[in-house]
Formats: C-alpha cells, structure tokens, sequence
C-alpha cells in the first residue's frame, strides 16, 4: 500500500539518506510502502508497528480514479478526520487549449484520443484526430491498409465528401497557392 508523510526537521536530522533522493523540509514524502529502517528503528514495516508508524505521520495514500485522457492529479494533500485521516489527490481538467495539446501530440504519436468536442476517425486502419476547436475544418488523411489519401471534414466527421465540399477545397487551395505565388 502506497504511503505517505510529511516530512519535519526531525526526520531529516533522523534519517540522512532522505537527502540522498531529495527530500526536502515540508514536502509529502511518498513511497509504495514504508520504509525498512526510519528514525533509527530497523524492521521499521513490521505490522505490529502500526501505532509507530501512524504517530510518526505515516498516512495511506489514496489515489482516486481518473480518465487520464481528460483529467490529470494534482498535487498530494492530507484529508480526513484521525485516525481515518489519508493523503489523496485533487483530480483536475485538462482545459480546452491543454486537450488540444495533447490530441495533436497524440496524433504525431500515431495515437487516437477521444475527448469533448473533438472527432476521431477510424477508416481501414487509419485513425485520425482533430479538435474542433482547431482552425482547420478540412484535412487531408492517409488510409493506412491502401496508402489512398482522402479528405477529412472535420466540422461534419465525415470521410467522404460532397462534391461541394470537394469545390470549396479546391477553391481555397487555389487561393492559398495565388496568394503565395503574387508574394
């Protein structure tokens, strides 16, 4: 079981090897579990310790259930009331412009994510994602089992086209490339 405690100047006076892995004054120290020796007791993890170890300010760590794709912990606090009292974490969003982020690092990765306003793509083996939030509404996707290329609209989800949508594309494209070249 993961645990934790906060760490005083008497636990750094009784036990130096905490500055060997840079724990410092005032910060939660946690661990998968507790320690061998602390404050001079060796068999310190021995069970029938367990009033030691709680009067030490060793707490359990709970760690709450999260969707990583969405959500991240934040940093580590002690709640509850003693003896019941635990270290948790806050589970925090992601905001838009993070999940955004995080699709287009994604996407470079080769992988899909789903989240809030956003569109993925999976055709023959191709997975593609774009935000909606993002400025582009159409975007070109290589179907992975044929190698074909394929226009992807973004705003409507769709893999296939209408005609005029396919007009609207080339139009823009057209004038992308004018622009450029009047430069």
């Amino acid at each position: 079981m993961n645990v934790a405690i906060l760490i005083i100047q008497q636990m750094l006076d009784d036990n130096p090897e905490l500055a060997n892995i840079n724990v410092f004054l005032g910060s939660i120290y946690s661990r998968s579990n507790l320690p061998f020796r602390w404050n001079g007791v060796n068999n310190y993890r021995n069970p029938n310790n367990s009033a030691l170890h709680y009067s030490d300010g060793w707490r359990p760590v709970v760690t709450p259930e999260f969707d990583e794709n969405t959500h991240y912990l934040g940093m580590i606090f002690l709640t509850g009331t003693p003896p019941d009292d635990f270290y948790t974490y806050p589970v925090v969003g992601y905001t838009q412009a993070e999940l955004d982020a995080i699709a287009r690092k994604n996407y470079r990765k080769g992988k899909a994510v789903e989240i809030e306003g956003g569109a993925q793509v999976v055709n023959n083996g191709s997975t593609f994602f774009f935000s909606k939030q993002d400025w582009i509404d159409f975007a070109l996707i290589t179907d992975n089992s044929t190698g074909n290329i394929k226009w992807f609209d973004v705003e409507n989800n769709e893999v296939t086209l209408t005609t005029a949508k396919q007009n609207q594309i080339n139009a823009a494209i057209a004038a992308f490339y004018l622009e450029i070249i009047n430069r």
